[in-house]
Order: structure tokens, then sequence, then C-alpha cells
């Protein structure tokens, strides 16, 4: 009885390199070549373009040597091109060769479950064989093999190069059977080619075993496509497809590959960049601040224990909502700031003004007596004034908000002084995007306990504004493509935080809903669970130390992928992702939603110039008109070229913006209790539209004018401006027209002691009835 064979293809089936490609072992020894003093000097040429020069010199080889007897080559014949094409020493050959062997021993990785088989099978007595397509020698491959496990020590191998014979051609599996003395049918083979180690052994009456490994995803093999000699890309590749390999059931769902394939490659380097950063600078714990942190979280809490760091990790909940309001202080508010920072764009009514500054419409009235509740929105133009005035106002608006906050201010500090405690000065801020404003404001909260500078790392920070209060470490460069996505990527499955609450003597943070249980509906366990598996990857290719990833290009590249829409699925999934940021959503909505007609509409024609909010229910409209169809790409450039036109500006003015009750007048900025000050000509035709207009209306509670007795004189009831002392007014409204005069009034008034917004000119208009 002949007894049964077991044989197994070598890469890819026992073992795998860690790089993406078989060629990316190249890209790694190029940058190799081109960082290392110790290997001997070779010409630029070689070292800047090795990766391209060894595969051309492997084809060359093939062309030169493969004959009808000899059907695969050598290493050393793809060395001997080499030299003929390149003109290289003996001692620098033998020196690239030994360099090809060196980096793919230290780059070689087990695939387990395989390894196991073959551990099973020699247990059992079973025979087995190793058979591979390959031109290095059977030594070295022993070598590759021995390093991941010894069992592989006296099982025979059998190398295409060495036997110029190969698998495709059948001579390879006709050559073991005869030295194995087995029949076809005896013999069970398994590989990872299904041509190769599947197809033609079952033509030949083999049994087959298909090992596949997962190919690389259609974006990465795209982004891939031109940069295969980038080493770092290649080992990162690899990582993604290795991870997916592990987790046969989960790598199959789209959210897993996104996270594992994509996410990660975005979010990895930087964590890994931000303690290797913390190291350097003696930092030994890091805060992540909710709800960005949540995944950066979980990355670096596995790259700690993988890598054994000094540094403790800890999660802490904060937002906008919960620390800026909270922290001004009288006599330190910069409310311009405080609006340009709070997307000031979105604010065109008194209830958002009022929302914005969480104030009830009363509350407003005491510092803009004209704010009313009219359901109307503001023109940009009136915004501007409204802020203009608020700013003339902000130390009272600071001093409102001050008590209005200190319930909550005193929460903030008191979960801020729990969770931070003594740290001294080894800790840090983990943020991911933003201007720094954020952190200010947490600076400004833990000035009670903590009397250094807060530090933060960012993966991107809009303003450079370290110094002070603040010192603040960036990964990334300010403008990168498509960067509001990587807010969209860190997502969290838990709401927003609102504030703190003191249950048994402990500070809890309050959450809100907002997009937490879509997030689940979304498969987010998987998406994360693919960050978490490829970070896990990263520890099994580098045990030994952690990695430097450093090639800013290459989250440029997959971020400039996704502004391309290359891949519809991938560019789909990220669009519909629920998201909220700002902390005002009324309802959770997808982080960029496709654009109707009636979109663009309203948003380029009709209503241009408003907020884009009104109109637009996602976060990025930049990434929502990338997937337009060509019809609306060709209605969007006929909107922009005529939405200027003359008539499209009357129609916008007259019919769009008055339906939709839009406040262009200065005359809305008026209170309902006034001092009219001015009886000129100016004054007088104001004090008739006010007293006696449809459209506009203020009690006027005392009329003056320097020259109040020559207005006395023609019957006028107008009177010294030193009667306002004591009358009961919420505004000076200052009606003349020459502006200089107006500022000489307001002057005056201001010496008064009429605080700087509460005085109001208005430069009165004759078709105002």
């Amino acid at each position: 009885m002949v007894e049964k064979l077991y044989s197994f293809d070598i890469f890819d089936t026992l073992i795998t390199r860690r790089t993406a490609t078989p060629e990316g072992i190249f890209a790694l020894m190029q940058k190799r070549l081109a960082d290392s003093a110790s290997v001997t000097k070779f010409p630029k040429r070689i070292v800047r373009n090795f990766h391209i020069l060894r595969i051309e010199a492997e084809k060359v080889a093939r062309n030169t040597y493969i004959t009808n007897e000899v059907k695969d080559i050598t290493l050393g014949q793809i060395y001997e091109c080499f030299q003929r094409m390149e003109d290289l020493s003996a001692g620098q050959l033998q020196e690239l060769m030994d360099l090809e062997i060196t980096v793919e021993l230290e780059n070689i990785l087990p695939i387990p479950e395989n390894i196991e088989k073959i551990r099973r099978l020699k247990e059992s007595g079973t025979r087995v064989a190793l058979i591979s397509n390959m031109y290095l020698h059977s030594e070295d491959i022993r070598r590759l093999l021995l390093q991941v496990s010894p069992i592989f020590r006296d099982i025979p191998l059998y190398v295409s190069g060495e036997l110029g014979k190969t698998k495709g051609t059948h001579t390879l599996y006709h050559y073991v059977r005869e030295q194995e003395h087995v029949r076809f049918s005896d013999w069970c083979h398994y590989g990872d080619n299904w041509n190769l180690d599947v197809e033609i052994p079952r033509s030949l009456g083999m049994q087959a075993e298909y090992c596949g490994r997962p190919k690389l995803l259609a974006w990465e093999e795209e982004i891939l496509s031109g940069r295969e000699s980038n080493a770092e890309l290649q080992l990162m590749l690899g990582m993604s497809r290795r991870a997916r390999a592990r987790q046969e059931k989960e790598g199959r769902s789209f959210p897993y590959q996104v996270g594992c394939g994509f996410s990660a490659v975005l979010l990895v380097p930087y964590v890994i960049w931000l303690l290797q950063e913390s190291q350097r600078r003696s930092i030994k714990k890091l805060f992540f601040i909710a709800r960005d942190g949540y995944i950066l979280k979980k990355i670096a809490d596995l790259l700690v224990v993988g890598y054994n760091l000094p540094i403790e990790t800890a999660y802490l909940y904060g937002s906008r909502r919960a620390w800026r309001l909270p922290s001004v202080k009288p006599g330190s508010f910069d409310l311009p700031e405080f609006f340009r920072f709070n997307y000031q764009a979105e604010i065109r009514s008194y209830a958002q003004i009022a929302e914005t500054l969480e104030l009830d419409l009363g509350e407003l009235k005491k510092i803009l007596p004209f704010a009313r509740e009219n359901g109307k929105e503001l023109s940009g133009g009136l915004m501007q004034e409204i802020l203009y005035i608020l700013t003339e106002e902000q130390d009272e608006v600071a001093a409102i908000l001050y008590e209005k906050q200190k319930e909550k201010r005193e929460a903030a500090i008191g979960y801020l002084k729990q969770e931070i405690g003594e740290e001294g000065e080894g800790f840090a801020f983990v943020d991911l995007i933003g201007s720094g404003y954020t952190q200010r404001c947490l600076a400004a909260l833990v000035d009670s306990f903590y009397d250094k500078p807060v530090k933060t790392f960012f993966y991107r920070l809009d303003c450079c504004n370290s110094g002070g209060s603040n010192e603040n470490h960036a990964f990334f460069p300010n403008r990168m493509k498509m960067g509001s996505v990587i807010e969209v990527l860190c997502c969290a499955p838990h709401g927003q935080t609102n504030g703190y609450e003191c249950r048994a003597g402990r500070w809890i943070p309050m959450l809100g809903k907002d997009e937490g249980d879509r997030l689940d509906e979304y498969g987010f366990e998987d998406y994360a669970k693919g960050i978490q598996d490829y970070t896990k990857e990263v520890i099994v290719c580098f045990p030994e130390k952690m990695p430097d990833f450093q090639d800013l290009e290459l989250p440029a590249a997959y971020l400039d992928y996704l502004a391309q829409a290359r891949n519809r699925e991938l560019y789909d999934y990220i669009a519909k992702m629920p998201y909220g940021i700002t902390g005002k959503e009324k309802e959770v909505a997808s982080f960029a939603p496709p654009l109707s007609a009636r979109d663009l509409r309203n948003l380029y024609l009709w209503h241009k110039g408003e907020p884009e909010r009104k109109y637009y229910k996602g976060h990025s409209l930049e990434y929502s008109l990338i997937c337009l169809s060509d019809k609306q790409k060709r209605k969007l450039e006929l909107y922009k070229k005529h939405s200027e036109d003359m008539a499209v500006r009357w129609l916008r003015q007259h019919f769009f913006q008055s339906k939709a009750k839009v406040c262009t007048s200065r005359y809305d900025l008026i209170a309902e209790r006034i001092v009219l000050y001015g009886a000129g000509k100016k004054g007088r035709l104001l004090h008739r539209q006010l007293a006696a207009g449809k459209q506009y209306h203020a009690e006027i509670v005392l009329w003056v004018d320097r020259n109040y007795e020559d207005c006395l004189a023609e019957g006028l009831q107008v009177y010294p401006p030193e009667d306002m002392a004591g009358t009961d007014y919420r505004q000076v409204v200052i009606a003349v027209a020459n502006r200089q005069m107006a500022e000489e009034i307001k002057g005056s008034l201001i010496a008064r002691g009429v605080m700087p917004g509460k005085i109001l000119w208005i430069q009165p208009d004759s078709r105002i009835q």
C-alpha cells in the first residue's frame, strides 16, 4: 500500500511577508540602502531606484535563462543580470544578495493555522513535503521556515529555481511524485494560488485544498499603484491584509474593512507618534478627550501594553458644551473669538444667539435690548452689526455668563480636578482636530488647581496658538484635503458630554443621546474592532520596538483618494456615517448626505449667502459635492455662473429672502423703549416712522437734541440730553446723517455713562413706511 502524501506550498501558505506584496521586500531594501551607512556605497541611481531595478532584473533573468528544459531561475541568476545592467563589482553583488536574504528573514511571519496542520500530520506519522515556485535557494528557504518553527527541520523541500521545474508546467509535481514514490491519487496539496495549487493538482488527479489569504482591498490596490516602492505603505497594507486574514468572519463585514483597511492607516501612526513624543517629553499619563479620543485610546492601550510603555491612559469626558461657556471669566473674555469658534456662520436669529450663549431671550435682552422673538432670520450684515454691539458690551456679557454658568463651572472644575488630580507636569491631553480654542477653555478651568501650561497633542491644529496657558503639538500640517473626515473616523458609541453631576461624592459626566444609538446600527462595533485588530498586527509585526511611521504623504494620499470618490462603496460608508459635532443638532444627520436638485438651487442660487445649515442637513458640503451626477455638476456650474446676475439677485432679495422673512434693515436693531437723539431732518423722519409706521415701531420715551430750544419753539416735544438722567429706556437711537457727528454724539453719551452697546446710529431711510 502506498503511503499518502500531504504537501504544502510555502509563501503565503506557511509563511508570509510583512509587506503587502512580495516585491515590497525590494522597497524595504531600497529604504535600507538609503538609510544605512554600514552598507557599501552604491551608485545613487541604484539606491534611489533599487525597487524597480530589482524587479526588472528578474524579468531579464527569466528572458535569459528559461528554456524548454529549464523552467525557472535562481537568485544568483537574477543578480547576474543585475550586475550586467548596472556594472557592479563582485563584492557589491554579493552584498545585495546577502541584504535580500537578510531583509527576507527580518520580515517573515508564520501562518499559524497551516503550520498547525503540519504539526498534526507529523504527529500522526503522515508524510509531508514542501513545494515552492521560488528563486531562493532551498537552504535560504529552510532558514526562513525554521525562523518561525523548528517543525520544518526535516521535511523534504522542493524548490523550482534549484530544480528548473515549476508547478505551472506540471514538471515540479511530476518530479516530486517520482522522488516521493506516490501516486497522484494518494496525494493532497495545500496552497494559496488557485491555479498553481488547486486547479493544476486537481487536473493531475490529486486532492487539493485552497488556503488563500485575503487580497488587498480595492482601494488599497489603487492607493498602492504608483507607490509600490514606498516601504512604509507596503508594511501598512501588509498589516491590514494579515489582520483581516486572522478574522475570517468579521473580516468580511464592510465596516470592519473600513476600520482595518482605511481608518487604521490614518489613526495608528498618529497614536504611535504621540506615544513616542510622550516618552521623549517624559509624559507619564495621557488623557484622551471624549469623543474623538474614544478610538484613539483603544489604539494607545493596545500599544502601551504590547510595548510595555511607562505611560498610563485615561478617558476624559469633555466637549465644547461642557467647557467653553463655563470657562468664561470677566476681564479675559474675547467675545468675537468665542463666536468665531462656535459656528458663527450658522447663527442668524436672536434665538440662536441666546442658545449659543445659553441664555433665555429675557436674559439676552439685557444685553441686546432690541432682541425679539419674531421668527425672522437676520441677514449676514445685521449679524455682523449685532456681534459688534455684543463686543462693545462683552464685559457685561462676561459678567452675566460668569454668574449664569456658576454651577456648571464648579461642576466642570470638580470633575477635572477629580480626574486629573495631582499629576504634576507629567501628563498631557490628546485631541484630534481643531483650533485649540477648547483647550484654552480647559486651561482656564484647571488654573484653579494647576498653574502650568496645558499640554495637548493634536492630529491637526488649525491655529498656532501655543504659549501662555497652552502648549500644543500637532502631528499633521494644518491644511489637509478632506481633513474633516478624520473626526468622522474617530466616532464614539456614546453621546456628547453636556455637563457633570455629583453622585455619591463623585462627579459623573452627563451624556446626550446624539449619534451613539445610530452608530451601533451602523456596524460601529465591527468598525472599531477592525482598527484594534490592525493595531494588534502592528505589535505582531514589530514585537521588539514600536515602528516609526513618519511618512505624512501617506495620510495625505488616503484623504486625496477619498476626495476623488474613486471607490463609491467606501465613499458612501463614510458619507452616511451618523455624525454630530456642534452640540446644537436637533437630530443626528449623516456626515455628508447626497444632494438633491432642490438642495443645489437653494444653496447656490436662491438662498446663496444664507446659512448653509438651513438647506443642508449634513456636516461636510465639500464631501457631499464630490459625488454629484454629471447632470447635477452642469446645473451647479450654471447656478454659480448666474447667481450674481441682476435679475437673480432681485428675485433672491425680493421673493425668496422676503418669503423666508429675512431681516435686512438696521431698523430691526431698534429696541422697544428708546431715547431718540436728533431732531433735525433725519431725526424727525425717524420719529414719524417709529411712531406711526406699520413695519417698524418703538416707544419713544424721550426725544432729545442739543438744539432742543429751537425744536420747542416749533412745537416739538424735544428736550435737552441732560433729561436722559432718570429716564427708563433700553436704548439711545442717534438719528443724524453724518457718521462723524454720530460718533461725537456717541462719545458724549458714553461720557454720561451710557453703555456703548446701548447706543445705535441710524440713517433714516425715506422709503421705510
